[in-house]
């Protein structure tokens, strides 16, 4: 895989979902409607949420200081 190729998937991963959606809902509930916004919004704060929350898991899991002091923490 070149770098190119690398480079437009991971633009297509990124942001064709959130294009694809603001499509679909424009189409279906329109431009003036505020649901629209609200979805997407709701969309893009879910996104950035699950990302910090899986990589606190991931922390959590991996690293055992980190573990230790998240359960001492936890105990007191």
């Amino acid at each position: 895989m070149n770098n190119n190729q690398a480079l437009i998937e991971y633009l297509l991963n990124k942001f064709l979902p959130y294009v694809l959606l603001g499509f679909c809902l424009f189409i279906s509930i329109g431009p003036y409607n505020v649901n629209m916004y609200i979805i997407v919004g709701i969309v893009i704060f879910i996104d950035r949420y699950s990302f910090t929350l899986g990589r606190s898991l991931a922390e959590y899991d991996n690293n055992p200081d980190f573990k230790k002091e998240v359960d001492d923490s936890l105990e007191d």
